[in-house]
Formats: structure tokens, sequence, C-alpha cells
């Protein structure tokens, strides 16, 4: 028997999808930066933004997109700022999360600051089907940037 009473596999498949979606969002907002250019702060470049928390990320890429001169690039930094920030609260309702045992099963039960829910499958096909939106705006976003370039 396991040490750890986990949830069951169909609820760790969401919990896993859902991390990955966030990091899918970061990383292709870290790695689209080396692209963009002399145009960046140093502030906000893949040096010092990698391995930075992602409402960090998300931070500084909103504070500095309103002194770029590009303005493509400002819109691109400050929907992934927006989008970033969004996703943020979502994986820290997450990791930030203990494990309990409701209705006889084992979930993941938040309570901070007030707020108290239990993570359901639900709940995770919710949120992950937001953060792929965010994904979404922030693609679209970048294609009309790449399209304004050639």
């Amino acid at each position: 028997m396991a040490a750890v009473p986990y949830p069951d596999d169909g609820h760790l498949l969401k919990i896993g999808r859902l991390a990955y979606a966030v990091t899918y969002l970061e990383g292709m907002v870290l790695f689209d930066l080396p692209g963009t250019g002399a145009q960046l702060p140093t502030a906000i470049t893949l040096a010092k933004l990698g391995g930075k928390p992602t409402g960090l990320i998300a931070r500084l890429l909103r504070d500095h997109a309103p002194h770029l001169a590009d303005p493509a690039l400002r819109e691109y930094l400050v929907a992934a700022g927006d989008a970033l920030a969004a996703v943020a609260t979502i994986r820290n309702a997450v990791l930030h999360a203990r494990p309990a045992t409701i209705d006889d099963q084992q979930r993941l039960n938040r309570a901070h600051a007030g707020e108290h829910f239990v993570i359901t499958d639900a709940w995770l096909d919710a949120k992950t089907a937001e953060i792929e939106q965010y994904v979404r705006t922030v693609s679209d976003v970048r294609e009309r940037r790449r399209s304004a370039q050639t």
C-alpha cells in the first residue's frame, strides 16, 4: 500500500493537465522573449525571468510593457502579463491546497484568506479550459504582432 493516499488516477491526470497548461503558457511567453531583439529592458529578458514564479513574471511584464516603443510588442506583453497573472491564481489554488478526505475521496482542499473550496474534477476541467482560453488569447496577439512585422 502506498504511504500517501492518492486520489484516483483520473483526478491526478486532471491536476497534471492543469499544471502542464500553466507551464505551457509560461514557456510560450518566456521563449518568445529572445525573438523580440534588443527592444526589451534587461529586467524582462529570458535570462532574468527564467525560474521566477508565474505571478512575478506577470507583474514584471505588465510593469515594463507600457515603456516599450513598439505598440505591438506592448500589446503582446500586456496580454501575456494579464494571462499569466490570472493563471498564477489558478495555479496557486492547486499547488497550495492540502489533501483531505472529502465524501470518501482524496481531494485537494483550498483554504486561504477566507476562501475555502474543494478542488473537484469539475473545478479542474473548468480551470483547465480557462487556461487554454488564455493560451489562445495570447497566441492570437502573438500572431497579430508577427503578421505586423512581415
